[in-house]
């Protein structure tokens, strides 16, 4: 196993700021009132997932594309 050098790092630390975004979006009142514990981390994790697959939101809204 490689252990991870400062580019590796730098890296990673553009994903962990998008994946920090993105959650801040997702976790709305509405999102932390609708959905149990364990559907919210859920949720959230699809939610990312589409996100960073792409599928993106509409920036101006902060809503979801269709």
């Amino acid at each position: 196993m490689v252990a991870a050098g400062p580019k590796s790092k730098e890296k990673n630390e553009g994903m962990v700021k998008l994946l920090c975004y993105y959650r801040s979006i997702f976790r709305t009142a509405e999102n932390l009132n609708h959905y149990s514990q364990a559907d919210f981390r859920e949720a959230e994790k699809k939610f990312l997932k589409y996100i960073l697959l792409g599928r993106g939101l509409n920036s101006a809204e902060g809503e979801m594309e269709s």
